[in-house]
């Protein structure tokens, strides 16, 4: 009998599980969740810009029609996909770019390649697979993506929090 009062108490003061939301990474990711999608250019000169805290769902190139202004440290297989972008900074400061599948990224100015200054991954459930952090001065910059196995890749830029 103890044993049954026992039980039964425990049953009613024990509360069901429920799932724990998903923590996005540190920063405004609510567009992430509806990008537009745009078209990645296989030259600098017609790439399409991307904007600060816009999501994009950017459909890549195969890799061997991309003319990268800069040749990428990892260019990827054969059968990998990239492209190239624009953005404009109008403020200095850090900003991210976050990505939704494993892919190179580099981000270039007109006096060269901009070095990352920090990588990391976004929560396993958020979508955000890889986040590079650089430091940019005002301007504009050119935005290439490579080593994509996958033909389309979400992409964002906001500013580091």
């Amino acid at each position: 009998m103890r044993r049954a009062i026992l039980l039964t108490s425990l049953l009613l003061l024990s509360s069901p599980a429920f799932a724990q939301p998903c923590a996005m990474p540190e920063g405004d990711y609510t567009p992430w969740a509806s990008p537009t999608t745009i078209a990645a250019a296989d030259d600098a000169g017609t790439a399409p810009p991307i904007a600060l805290n816009a999501a994009k769902m950017v459909k890549l190139r195969p890799i061997a029609l991309v003319h990268y202004t800069q040749t990428p440290a990892k260019i990827g297989a054969a059968d990998n996909y990239g492209g190239l972008m624009s953005l404009h900074i109008a403020t200095p400061g850090n900003y991210r770019l976050a990505l939704s599948a494993g892919a190179w990224i580099d981000v270039l100015a007109p006096q060269g390649e901009q070095r990352s200054v920090a990588h990391s991954h976004g929560p396993e459930c958020s979508g955000v697979r890889k986040m590079v952090d650089f430091n940019l001065a005002k301007g504009d910059y050119l935005v290439q993506i490579a080593a994509s196995a996958a033909p389309s890749i979400t992409v964002m830029a906001l500013p580091v929090p």
